[in-house]
Formats: structure tokens, sequence, C-alpha cells
């Protein structure tokens, strides 16, 4: 697929950055993952992350994409999995109790499971919606704070 950036960033990324991630992610990697889905991804396998959790940063997870996760994915819908008010990850595995969403809002790992169907379909057409046009906003800033 051609014309697809791969910028690979290890450690902690700051909030703003969106790598567009493509290929198997490397341990160390900690990226907010926004744009072109792996093909690896595809076969519902989820990248093995590892990094410190911070609020508004992907928090680590290691597991099998569900199935209705795997579907949208599958339409080449990549949902934001983490924004910078500390939203949670929609692919989870099993119910998340209230406590832990909670949580996971004030950027705390919660538990790994999945979350409900009417929270993953608040996620990709609401939350974050909002989300990327926040970190659009922060990801603009941030270049123009580097040249």
């Amino acid at each position: 697929m051609p014309g697809i950036i791969m910028p690979i960033m290890f450690g902690i990324i700051m909030p703003g950055i969106m790598p567009i991630m493509f290929g198997i992610i490397m341990p160390g990697i900690m990226p907010i993952m926004f744009g072109i889905i792996p093909p690896i991804i595809m076969l519902g396998i989820m990248p093995i992350m590892f990094g410190i959790i911070m609020p508004g940063i992907m928090p680590i997870m290691f597991g099998i994409i569900p199935p209705i996760m795997r579907l949208i994915i599958m339409l080449g819908i990549m949902p934001i999995m983490s924004d910078i008010i500390g939203i949670m990850p929609p692919i989870m595995f099993g119910i998340m109790p209230i406590i832990p969403i909670m949580l996971g809002i004030i950027g705390i790992m919660p538990p790994i499971g999945i979350m409900p169907l009417i929270d993953g379909i608040v996620h990709i057409i609401g939350i974050e919606l909002i989300g990327m046009v926040i970190m659009a906003f922060l990801s603009v800033r941030s270049l123009r704070g580097l040249e």
C-alpha cells in the first residue's frame, strides 16, 4: 500500500502525536493508534504494547479483537483507542464493570474485557469523533511547534 506513513516511536509519546501505524508494533512502543489498520489486526490479533500508563495515552493491551470490533475493522474503520481526556479504548475483553470504566476515564488501566455493545457504539459514533477533532488540532499545534 504505497504512500503509507510508518513513524516508529519508542517510550512515552506525547498527547497530540498521532502516528499512522502499519505493520507489527515492536515492544517498547506506545502509540496513540489512529489511521491505517495493520494487516495483522485484520486477522483479529491485537498488537502487544508496553509502556507507562498516562491519562490520554493508550494503556497496555494484549488480546484478541472481539467479533463485533472485527466486523467494524473489516470495513476499514479504525476507532481512536484513546484520547487526551482519557477515554479508554472500546476494544476490550468481556464486560467492563462501572467502576473500571470510571477509572479508565481518569487514565487508569481497567481490567481487560469487552465493553458493552452500547458503549462501543457511543465510542465509535460520538466520543471518538470528538477525540478525533481534539487530537487533530493538537497534532497540528505540535507539528507547528517543531518547526
